[in-house]
This record gives structure tokens, sequence and C-alpha cells, in this order.
């Protein structure tokens, strides 16, 4: 038996359809040898590289947003307790801060309401506010930010 082009076609073919990889026949004392290596193309190689360009690119962007939180959480001033949040001390009187106020340590910067008890909140060293978090009369959990500062 002699094999043709066309029937070592259709070996090639039926190989590759059912995910065979290599093939060997031998007929009439001829070997014939078939490997079916995958081709890599420029388009799949490109891919493969942007993919681990993308990775990288995420890990910095992971990274860089870790520093940033990490910064974020040092300007922030928590409440120490839960209670009732108030600005000022009395309604008629100016709150203690207001956004854009330079306050130096031991300020008052709010009071908290627990238990029917007024409790002063006071600034740890000099700040500037940011942002006031909350509003009169609102409740306020222990270790929430009352105000973002640096």
């Amino acid at each position: 038996m002699k094999l043709s082009t066309e029937d070592i076609k259709l070996i090639a073919k039926k190989m590759k359809k059912s995910g065979l990889t290599e093939v060997a026949l031998e007929v009439d004392g001829a070997t014939l040898i078939l490997k079916n290596e995958p081709v890599i193309e420029k388009e799949q190689v490109t891919h493969e590289v942007k993919r681990v360009v993308s990775n990288e690119i995420i890990e910095d962007v992971k990274k860089e947003t870790t520093e940033k939180k990490s910064i974020k959480e040092e300007a922030k001033i928590l409440s120490p307790m839960t209670g009732t949040f108030y600005s000022k001390s009395s309604p008629e009187n100016p709150a203690f801060v207001t956004e854009g106020s330079e306050i130096s340590e031991g300020s008052t910067l709010c009071i908290l309401e627990a238990m029917k008890m007024m409790n002063e909140v006071k600034a740890t060293k000099n700040y500037k506010i940011l942002k006031v978090l909350f509003k009169d009369g609102e409740i306020v959990k222990k270790g929430e930010p009352l105000f973002l500062v640096s």
C-alpha cells in the first residue's frame, strides 16, 4: 500500500480533530511520523505579553492604593466613643471647627454626648480640618471618622 499526499492530509486533519499530538505509521517498511506541535502566532505572544504587563500594572496600582489608604487612615480623627455628635457647645454658639479651620493641639473639635454626659473631643496635634463628616444630632459609633484632616 502506498500513501498519497491526500491520505497524509486526511490523517493530519483527523489527528488535529481528535487532539492527537503525534502519530507514527509504518507502511511497506517506511515509517511516517506526524507531529502536531502548537504554533505560537505573533498575536498570541503579543496577547501574553500584554497580560503580563497588565498584571504588573495591576500590582503597582494595588500597592499605590494601599499606600494612599494608609495615608488616609492617618488623616482622620476617629471617634473615641459612641454618642451623639455636636459641633458647638450650644445652638446659638459658633461651631468649634469648620472646614478649612487651622487648629492647634488641645483645641476642642466637637462634643459627643453619651449617657447624658457631654464629652469634648480634643485635637491631639495641630491640624487643618478638611471635612467635617457629621452633622449635629447624628449618632457616631466608636472608631468612626469624625473629621478628615491634614
